[in-house]
């Protein structure tokens, strides 16, 4: 016991002569852990996350269990997020204190998944007794959800499934009713097909994913974005939404993916690094964004996908040839099932971005195009003077706005010797219900 005071009184010592060296941090927090000092635990961990929020995904963990045990349940799982997104494979612990805070929020399903991958991971941890026993009681109350721990994300997939997304927007006065399978019709080539998958908008537990590609323009007519939060996207975007996932590129004459589709935060940190040292040359602003939409296309099938652009819009002239990629690049994201976000980014001397809408819409083909992107794909367009907060204000509208209200719908494609292109549409029955959005693809088959 003396040692153990002696070893706390030391690393306190080093913290008070300087507050700003990390290597006291830690082993002092993994102290004050041991000895159930959870307001203490709180306090070394928030002010070390202070100095350093990437590299000690175990400083987020401790956080997580000093606030679970001080009753603050949003908190620690907020902290326990954060470990996960900085490392899910070293630290399966995080699934303990995760399953725990379920229970306690009176949320069973995500306490069931939460505990089945904590025993997968750590099947003779010490605790591993008291989390059987309470996985137990939650599976007696849940019966039909699969006692086993999936290996991974597990979502219905099928190559021959062709998804539909679209969004619908109420009348203007009418309250957001949830639409049922009967509300919609599918059809191809005008010819009624039957549903065989539906999801409506927000859903915790997706069981399709959907992955967002973000794609920067990083010519010298637009200022690169500037350094950001790492756990931006998560409390955006991915903490509340399991099933998605986000992809980088930038682009000036080049396209350059500096990651694939990812929920890691760290990975997600180092390709926005890595977007600022693209060099800026001339902008190939539509052929970039019909590469990302087949690079996207390339991966996982069974995916709804939509890419985010960052641009001013504008093609150089030197390139002039890049705006009759236009309508290929509309037809390649419809082929694709993609849906296009143009964001964009206009100079601060306009008076508000609604004005900047009017005067660049009036005056530049080019940007016209960019901006009619959005509604031949079912994506949507916005106009935003660049600052840091640019990309949080996007991901957040995408989370709150785009997302929760994105309804999909699955048919079984026929197969065919000689494929050809098909138009799938999905229509409402009671056109009272609201506005459709998208609900509009080419399936080749």
């Amino acid at each position: 016991h003396d040692e153990f005071a002696a070893a706390m009184h030391s690393f306190r010592q080093a913290i008070r002569s300087d507050p700003k060296g990390i290597c006291p941090y830690l082993p002092l927090a993994m102290l004050q852990h041991g000895a159930g000092d959870w307001n203490a635990l709180v306090e070394t961990t928030d002010r070390m996350l202070r100095l350093d929020s990437i590299d000690y995904p175990l400083a987020h963990l401790l956080k997580a269990a000093g606030h679970y045990n001080l009753g603050e349940y949003d908190e620690a799982e907020r902290a326990a997020r954060a470990a996960e997104a900085l490392d899910s494979r070293n630290f399966p612990k995080m699934w303990e204190v995760l399953g725990w805070t379920s229970v306690n929020k009176r949320n069973d399903v995500a306490a069931i998944s939460q505990f089945q991958q904590y025993l997968k991971s750590m099947p003779d941890d010490p605790g591993a007794p008291a989390v059987r026993q309470a996985l137990g009681r939650l599976m007696e109350r849940h019966p039909d959800i699969p006692r086993e721990a999936p290996s991974g994300p597990v979502f219905r997939a099928d190559t021959n499934l062709a998804l539909i997304q679209f969004q619908l927007t109420p009348k203007r006065g009418q309250l957001i009713r949830q639409l049922a399978p009967e509300d919609i019709e599918v059809r191809e080539d005008g010819v009624p097909q039957k549903a065989k998958l539906f999801e409506v908008g927000r859903s915790y537990q997706s069981s399709v994913p959907v992955e967002i590609t973000l794609l920067f323009d990083c010519s010298g007519s637009i200022a690169a974005p500037g350094t950001l939060d790492p756990y931006v996207f998560h409390e955006s975007m991915l903490d509340e939404y399991e099933n998605v996932s986000i992809a980088i590129y930038g682009f000036s004459e080049d396209l350059t993916r500096t990651t694939k589709p990812t929920r890691d935060a760290r990975t997600l940190k180092k390709a926005m690094d890595a977007v600022l040292t693209l060099p800026a040359r001339n902008t190939r602003l539509f052929g970039a964004i019909r590469d990302a939409v087949r690079d996207a296309a390339e991966g996982r099938s069974g995916v709804i996908r939509m890419i985010v652009v960052f641009s001013d819009g504008v093609s150089a002239d030197q390139n002039f040839d890049d705006a009759y990629r236009y309508g290929a690049t509309a037809e390649g994201a419809r082929e694709f099932g993609v849906s296009i976000f143009p964001v964009v980014l206009v100079n601060s001397y306009y008076a508000s971005p609604g004005a900047a809408r009017f005067m660049m819409l009036e005056g530049n083909p080019s940007i016209a195009h960019y901006v009619g992107l959005a509604e031949k794909t079912g994506g949507r367009s916005f106009f935003r003077i660049p600052t840091d907060s640019v990309l949080p204000a996007i991901l957040k509208t995408l989370a709150e706005e785009v997302l929760a209200n994105t309804h999909v719908a699955g048919y079984y494609t026929m197969t065919s010797e000689q494929p050809r292109p098909h138009e799938a549409k999905v229509l409402l029955r009671n056109q009272s219900m609201g506005q459709l959005t998208g609900g509009s693809r080419i399936v080749v088959h």
